[in-house]
């Protein structure tokens, strides 16, 4: 009995130990900052960097040199949770980014053989065939980062779809390997920059990205090294570009390919795209085109000779030294399923517009296309405006300040005036519209979990307009949005909160479970055991008074 009481006892000083030593949350990191375009998390050490998995739709500036050597990295997201928000970092006096992430090693699954590979994918896109520092972006923008001296290794085998028995192998379109971003789609990456090797047997390759889908990636460039014996789709840049647009970038290094169908030195595989003011200088074994794409490729002014392209050059790599200045965390995030928080939010509580310096503006236009637009917008008008188109047509002027200085100057006096009356009518509707959705925000003591995501958007809404506009709505209103926002903000947060309690102490009563089932096997088996040795002492009565008659 004595051996059943320790050993009891050992089971549940191991269960006491284990719901003690369970994390809250396992992604839980602390920030500086509120997570919002206009007051980013700060990104400052190895555990931030990897903790923006535990948020993958907020705001996140980089604010220091992060050295990763020797850091086992995991990256962030991939298909079926991409990140969604916003990752940027200032520009140093140099025009070049200020910080970078540096010696970061990305090492992708590896499969011994295709049986074994097809066997293995799973079609809920948590397969994770793709790598790099993001494994996945969707309606993200990456802006002014630097990954410096990376390493990225990926098993996973890259042949084409059909085989010689017409059997297809499973996940190609899972596949993609880049320093930046894995698969990229709906995203902006604009100054850029990824210096390192890349060695795969995996298709859809390139030093910033592997596939870049429905995207826009301007002034970026890379240096280093890509070698891959996968059968499709390796470029020194970008692996494969579809219905995407790439401007003003360039790539340096070499590339090896040791059995690709669709090779090229800058990109390959290249459908719906426009590639424009691009070069390659380096080598290519075996030699091939400067970009392999389709019919639908429109490539314009590129070669394999430098020239301008309007980037800013690191050429001081020694400045990337992490500072032990850290800021001091004020905020905390972690576990996020089930938070909407929206990587577009603003901060409106002090009632003044944001810091347009942290803006992203990394989509280019061309005069024709402009002018295109706002035809489009004049017949709108005609067939009468929501409330989207209008604020689109309101976003007519921020658009026409990201174009080119030749461009912009394309752009008739004519157009000019149609753009200025059609802003005009717009804010009359945007001003009507966004009036009756203030008017029906609930006060701050109406606002909770549930309803602070939809508040937050009228509140996005309200931020993203221009003074001019904003001016129009009384005192009363706009205190009503600040006062919300502040609510709605609490509201989110308290929710993040409340799902790591719930998830703890969902665990804590599994354990108790356990722990009480352990005690009720333990009771059982002591009856069970008092009850042989009651019935043997009867027995034994019953023989010793047989004996004594």
């Amino acid at each position: 009995m004595k051996a059943k009481i320790m050993r009891f006892g050992l089971i549940l000083t191991a269960c006491i130990i284990l719901i003690s030593s369970f994390p809250l949350s396992a992604a839980a990191v602390s920030y500086s900052g509120k997570g919002t375009k206009s007051n980013p998390y700060l990104v400052e050490t190895a555990e931030q960097l990897m903790g923006i998995e535990g948020n993958l739709s907020a705001c996140y500036k980089l604010n220091n040199t992060i050295d990763l050597k020797g850091v086992k990295f995991d990256p962030i997201g991939n298909l079926a949770k991409p990140f969604t928000g916003i990752f940027t970092c200032d520009l140093d006096s140099d025009g070049t980014p200020k910080y970078a992430i540096k010696n970061v090693t990305l090492t992708g699954v590896k499969f011994d053989s295709l049986a074994k590979q097809n066997v293995a994918y799973k079609d809920d896109k948590t397969n994770e065939w793709e790598i790099g520092l993001f494994r996945s972006t969707s309606g993200a923008t990456i802006e002014n980062i630097a990954v410096i001296d990376a390493t990225v290794t990926c098993g996973v085998i890259g042949e084409s779809w059909q085989n010689a028995d017409y059997t297809f192998n499973k996940g190609i379109g899972d596949q993609g390997i880049g320093i930046l971003v894995g698969i990229a789609g709906n995203t902006k990456i604009s100054g850029c920059v990824t210096t390192g090797k890349i060695n795969t047997t995996g298709s859809a390759a390139g030093l910033l990205a592997g596939v870049v889908k429905n995207s826009t990636v301007q002034k970026s460039y890379s240096i280093g090294e890509v070698s891959s014996s996968g059968k499709w789709c390796i470029g020194s840049f970008i692996g494969t570009i579809e219905t995407s647009t790439v401007k003003n970038c360039f790539s340096e290094g070499s590339v090896t390919q040791t059995s690709n169908l669709a090779p090229g030195k800058f990109a390959s595989a290249s459908k719906k795209a426009t590639i424009e003011n691009c070069y390659f200088i380096g080598t290519s074994n075996p030699d091939c085109d400067l970009i392999y794409g389709d019919e639908t490729t429109t490539v314009k002014n590129c070669g394999t000779t430098a020239f301008d392209v309007g980037i800013k050059k690191i050429t001081n790599f020694a400045k990337y030294v992490p500072s032990n200045n850290i800021t001091t965390p004020t905020e905390t995030v972690g576990d996020t399923s089930g938070s909407n928080q929206s990587s577009q939010t603003t901060d409106v509580s002090s009632g003044t517009t944001s810091d347009t310096s942290e803006e992203t503006t990394v989509v280019s236009i061309t005069a024709e296309e402009f002018m295109k637009k706002l035809n489009d917008a004049e017949v709108g008008q005609v067939n009468g405006w929501s409330f989207e188109d209008a604020l689109e047509v309101i976003g007519f002027k921020d658009l026409y300040s990201t174009m080119s200085a030749e461009e912009s100057a394309k752009v008739s006096d004519s157009y000019l005036s149609l753009m200025s009356s059609l802003y005009d009518a717009a804010k009359v509707l945007v001003v009507g519209g966004l009036t009756e959705k203030i008017d029906a925000l609930p006060d701050a003591e109406g606002i909770t979990a549930d309803n602070a995501q939809e508040v937050l958007k009228v509140c996005e809404i309200y931020n993203s307009l221009p003074d001019d506009i904003k001016s129009i709505f009384n005192e009363k209103r706009v205190k009503k949005v600040q006062e919300a926002y502040e609510k709605a903000l609490e509201m989110q947060d308290l929710k993040i909160i409340n799902q790591k309690v719930d998830a703890t102490t969902g665990f804590a009563e599994t354990i108790l479970i356990i722990v009480l089932i352990v005690i009720n096997a333990v009771l059982i088996s002591a009856a069970v055991i008092l009850a042989i040795l009651v019935f043997k002492n009867i027995n034994r009565n019953k023989e010793e008074e047989e004996t004594e008659e």
